[in-house]
């Protein structure tokens, strides 16, 4: 899976949103303290032949918060290219973690993330690594760890304005021999069977949103 940069596209006009974003951005701020408003990248299409999608690289990490929050735009003005994994250990636990960063509230999420477009070079972005790196980077560990990259789906996502794509990947590590190796992260286990409408993960933290959303389709 590779994104291709279209230099051909007509430029995005968000005028009318304006005052929504530059608003919600600017109490964004003062939550978060975030000042890096990252290019991030819209998404144009799918060839599911090549594997290939188009992006242009004309909206912000400013103008997705700003459109989703409290709740997306409607009609979606854009999405917005993600990618997110499904991760297992070799005795079968799907591996979740605390994240309190971003625009969401402190929840317990499966690991992905924003596609930049300082990461795209000579016009193209795998995906397929970024979802490999960010996994590593996420749990602190190294990429040798990391096998059986599967891509399921491109989850167009209206809630969210994200256009995400979902895999799933396999550790060469058990649930204790991947605690052990990074001691200090906040993982969580669950069966591969568990089901987020019932079951729980963690007494008070909420599960990210997104999150089981694309756990549904992964079944």
């Amino acid at each position: 899976m590779i994104c291709l940069n279209d230099l051909s596209p007509t430029k995005i006009n968000l005028d009318n949103f304006q005052d929504r974003i530059l608003n919600f951005w600017s109490n964004f701020q003062i939550s978060r303290s975030i000042s890096d408003n990252a290019i991030l990248l819209r998404f144009l299409s799918f060839d599911e032949q090549t594997m290939a999608i188009k992006v242009a690289t004309d909206i912000t990490y400013r103008d997705v918060v700003g459109l989703r929050k409290p709740e997306a735009a409607k009609p979606a003005p854009f999405y917005v290219v993600t990618a997110i994994a499904k991760v297992v250990t070799s005795d079968n636990f799907v591996v979740w973690q605390e994240r309190d960063t971003g625009d969401w509230p402190h929840s317990i999420e499966l690991s992905g993330g924003f596609l930049r477009a300082l990461n795209i070079q000579n016009g193209v972005l795998s995906v397929d690594d970024f979802i490999t790196d960010r996994v590593a980077r996420d749990f602190g560990i190294a990429k040798t760890y990391l096998t059986n990259l599967e891509f399921h789906s491109l989850f167009m996502y209206d809630a969210i304005l994200e256009a995400m794509c979902c895999y799933t990947l396999n550790l060469t590590l058990s649930r204790d021999e991947l605690i052990k190796l990074n001691p200090e992260h906040s993982f969580h286990f669950t069966k591969t069977d568990f089901n987020p409408t019932v079951d729980t993960i963690h007494g008070t933290l909420p599960l990210h949103q997104p999150s089981v959303a694309v756990w549904e389709r992964l079944k």
